[in-house]
């Protein structure tokens, strides 16, 4: 660490500036989407991303980390949430950080690439549908239920689909911008990402037609506190032991959510203790004030030091901070979109290459039978599932190499 500051000065200073304050307007609208659609509240999920900008500081090397919640761990922690209870959600995240401590430190994400295109293509293919379900209800303003992808298309049908002109129309906003904006604008984007400019616009409209909170005709984020038996998380909420089975589930499919997000290890043992130490310890910590499990660990080779991160995470408190009664205002239907193109943005379109490249019919009926059962079947019993697939596929490579 005294080597990365031996030749600090203003220009690395300014450098370091620069690039906490793009992480923060990137991470920010995720980090509010994330804890308002998951029911904890938007702060569970700002402090999930600022608490995972202090740790990477912490993390030893020169190696610069950025991390947070993703689509596919908010997917898991909150169907375990609607199905179990948050109290048992979040504990559900502690346990799971320490199995994810564990796992990254014994290489054990190493077997990630052992799992068949099929299967990986499905998998995305299914969580970004499941999504899309899921939030179409806050998209629309329908005031449906629901805890699975299933639950929520029966929901549908019980309740109508009577759409909320303004609602959509903000959604509207959002999915157009993200998509055109980072086509029409690649040098601007990265400097000011497009979820940012979407959630700036559309707020800014929705505030304009709409200046008082009382005569919204659309569902908002809601005031800016928690929502967990009016507490901040485990600390002083208490931890939540029963339903055992549930809690076992809970943790072992966040902890494989977590996983599948963090990507393979890298080479080199520092870079790989520092994941372990940022999204273990994160995701034991988090859960004890109130804050949602974190799982994408993104390596910048941008010319920065430990100090970005901490101005990410100073930014973003600064921003809720100064902004937090504005941010109660966001029209839910604007986060939801920004979700919804993301995870289809994020699909592994080199699977699904492979898949239908090698025109093998068992390989093409796999891929849509993953896609099924990740639509119909809960998402913690198909991240179990996702496991088995992998351990047996690394099993099976490894009884073929002894064999050659």
């Amino acid at each position: 660490m005294k080597q990365e500051f031996t030749d600090y000065n203003g220009k690395c200073l300014r450098n370091d500036l620069t690039l906490g304050a793009i992480t923060a307007m990137s991470i920010l609208p995720f980090a509010l989407a994330f804890g308002a659609l998951a029911g904890l509240g938007m702060p569970a999920g700002i402090i999930a991303a600022i608490a995972a900008g202090l740790l990477a500081v912490l993390v030893p090397g020169r190696v610069l980390f950025f991390a947070g919640p993703t689509c596919i761990i908010f997917l898991v922690f909150s169907a375990c949430a609607g199905r179990y209870g948050m109290p048992v959600a979040l504990t559900a995240s502690l346990f799971a950080g320490v199995l994810v401590f564990i796992a990254l430190l014994c290489r054990v994400d190493r077997l990630l690439q052992y799992i068949p295109a099929p299967v990986a293509g499905g998998f995305t293919i299914g969580v970004a549908l499941v999504m899309t379900i899921l939030q179409t209800n806050n998209y629309f303003g329908i005031n449906a239920v629901g805890v699975s992808a299933v639950d929520m298309l029966l929901s549908y049908r019980s309740f109508g689909f009577h759409a909320n002109w303004r609602t959509v129309l903000y959604g509207t906003i959002v999915l157009v911008l993200m998509i055109t904006y980072p086509r029409k604008f690649k040098k601007l984007h990265k400097i000011v990402p497009a979820q940012f400019v979407s959630l700036v616009i559309a707020l800014g409209l929705h505030l304009c037609l709409v200046p008082s909170a009382a005569d919204s005709p659309i569902l908002e984020a809601g005031p800016f506190a928690h929502t967990l038996s009016g507490s901040g998380g485990l600390l002083f909420g208490g931890f939540a032991v029963t339903p055992v089975g549930g809690l076992i589930l809970s943790s072992i499919a966040i902890a494989l959510s977590i996983l599948v997000c963090s990507g393979m290890s890298q080479q080199e043992q520092e870079r790989q203790t520092g994941k372990a130490l940022l999204l273990g310890a994160g995701n034991i910590v988090l859960p004890l004030f109130g804050g949602m499990p974190v799982g994408a660990v993104q390596e910048t080779d941008e010319k920065g030091t430990r100090v970005a991160p901490l101005f990410s995470s100073a930014l973003m408190l600064i921003a809720i901070s100064l902004l937090g009664s504005v941010f109660e205002r966001i029209p839910l239907s604007v986060l939801a979109v920004i979700l919804i193109v993301t995870m289809w943005e994020k699909l592994d379109f080199k699977a699904l290459k492979m898949v239908f490249g090698s025109k093998k019919p068992a390989q093409i009926l796999l891929f849509f039978l993953c896609v099924a059962a990740t639509v119909f079947i809960e998402l913690p019993y198909i991240m179990l599932l996702l496991g088995v697939v992998t351990a047996c596929a690394a099993l099976r490579a490894r009884l073929q190499k002894k064999k050659a």
